[in-house]
Formats: structure tokens, sequence, C-alpha cells
């Protein structure tokens, strides 16, 4: 017994705890740390599809509104260009009686 003492104490016994060790370490993150690393990651990527969905939806509706306000700046161009016409008209007809004839039948 006490021959092989030595070597049950000593560096060989020491690897081979090494290697058990890794080897449970080996087996547990096999058994555990990568399916727990799979769902994290597949939790990730269905909750970056939704928020890409999320976004275009959102683009979608941007676009809907800009338009919608496009529209009414262009009712409003028109709007203010037929009241600047009018201003215009009127202020020369204070200044010439015969120029009041001529930009009312102009503009109207």
């Amino acid at each position: 017994m006490e021959t092989i003492l030595p070597y049950l104490a000593g560096p060989a016994a020491a690897v081979v705890v090494l290697v058990l060790v890794l080897y449970g370490l080996y087996r547990l993150a096999v058994t555990y740390g990568m399916p727990m690393l799979e769902r994290a990651v597949t939790r990730h990527l269905d909750q970056t599809d939704a928020m890409i969905k999320q976004s275009a939806e959102d683009q979608k509706a941007w676009r809907a509104d800009m338009q919608e306000v496009n529209a009414v700046l262009r009712l409003m161009h028109s709007s203010l260009t037929r009241v600047e016409t009018r201003t215009e008209a009127c202020e020369l007809r204070q200044g010439d009686p015969e120029a009041k004839s001529t930009e009312l039948k102009q503009v109207g």
C-alpha cells in the first residue's frame, strides 16, 4: 500500500481528478447550458422579428399621415395664393381707380 500511496496523492491523481472534473463540466454544459442558450437566442430572435414587424407597421402609418399632411398643405397653399392675389388686387384698386376694373376681371 505504501508503494501506491505516492501515486494516488501525486501529480497523476491530480490529472485524473482534473479530467473527471472537466468531463463533469462538459456534461453539465451540454445537458443544461446549450438548451438554455438555444432558448435565449430563439426568444431574442422572436423579439427582434416582432420589433421589425411593428416598425414596418409604424412606418406605413407614418407615411399615410405625411401624405395627408402634404395634401392639407397643398390646399392651404392654393388658398393662400388666392388670398394674396385678391390682396394685391385690392392694393392696386386703392391706388388706381381704372386698375380696379381690370384686376377684378382677372381675379374673378
